[in-house]
């Protein structure tokens, strides 16, 4: 988003909210433009939008990269649904686990673990076919609770997070 385009969300925000204490000068304005720049236009607006109709106070910069990062993932799979495809995938994996596996979400494949694991519970008796769901449903929420946060953080954040997972990785 441009500064124009922030300027405009700022508008917005200011005429929801009459606080006086609520984007007072220009160093505030520019710390939430620092902070929410990297995002894209429309998404930041529907975020301030859907705060400004549920919260009689005003947001901060965390509630809408949250929101913005719910909008986000709202349309992802749900770990109910994304078993069932696990579940169908299991049932084609004795010879084709490999392939089945790609065919998965990320997030579902990061939960599953490998196309190994897909091979194994094909050959499983249903019962521990049944205990796996559980198991992957845990496992699938939270790393859709990781990647949301995830999303929710600045670029420069990422960036940091990213490079200290390198050196850990190095050293």
């Amino acid at each position: 988003m441009d500064s124009k385009q922030f300027g405009e969300l700022a508008l917005i925000m200011k005429a929801a909210y009459h606080s006086q204490n609520f984007l007072i000068d220009k160093e505030s304005v520019a710390v939430w433009f620092e902070l929410l720049k990297d995002m894209d236009y429309e998404v930041c607006k529907q975020a301030v939008l859907r705060h400004i109709s549920m919260s009689k106070f005003p947001p901060t910069i965390a509630d809408i990269r949250g929101a913005a990062s719910e909008n986000k993932h709202h349309n992802d799979c749900e770990a109910g649904k994304a078993w069932d495809m696990v579940y169908k995938a299991i049932g084609n994996s004795i010879y084709n686990s490999a392939e089945e596996f790609e065919k998965l979400p990320p997030l579902a494949q990061k939960a599953v673990g490998s196309p190994g694991n897909l091979r194994e519970l094909a050959m499983a008796d249903e019962e521990s076919v049944l205990c796996e769901k559980g198991r992957f449903v845990r496992k699938y929420d939270i790393y859709a609770q990781r990647e949301k946060e995830f999303d929710a953080m600045p670029p420069s954040v990422r960036n940091l997070i990213g490079q200290t997972k390198e050196k850990m990785i190095e050293g």
